[in-house]
């Protein structure tokens, strides 16, 4: 594989990985058709989340971008390693690990509520 194809499917994932990452984000402004959408994404998410610690998007991105020849160092979380890149030591591996799923299973659960109809 060539350096600019693993750089274009890095930049892909990473593309990717932040439309999903809005979704999670965002989604519960979505109206109802496209709710659904939003509590599968989150749904999914949160089950990795709980089974692997991680997204499953983050190790294929950093793959991609060390194929690309791009020096990718020890953090397996996209959130961390995106804020250590802009804010060095601000934010630790558990503060991720532990506000995400906390945010992910509250947002489940605003959605059940809304979705039936108790919210």
């Amino acid at each position: 594989m060539s350096r600019i194809v693993a750089r274009v499917a890095a930049e892909l994932v990473f593309i990717i990985h932040t439309l999903l990452m809005m979704v999670i984000l965002l989604g519960w402004l979505l109206p109802e058709p496209y709710y659904y959408v939003y509590l599968a994404v989150t749904g999914v998410t949160f089950i990795t989340q709980i089974i692997f610690r991680y997204c499953l998007l983050t190790p294929l991105e950093f793959y991609f971008r060390r194929k690309a020849g791009q020096k990718v160092e020890g953090n397996p979380y996209y959130l961390t390693y995106y804020s250590y890149k802009m804010f060095p030591g601000w934010v630790t591996d558990a503060f991720v690990d532990r506000i995400s799923l906390v945010f992910m299973a509250l947002s489940i659960l605003v959605a059940a509520l809304r979705l039936s109809g108790n919210l």
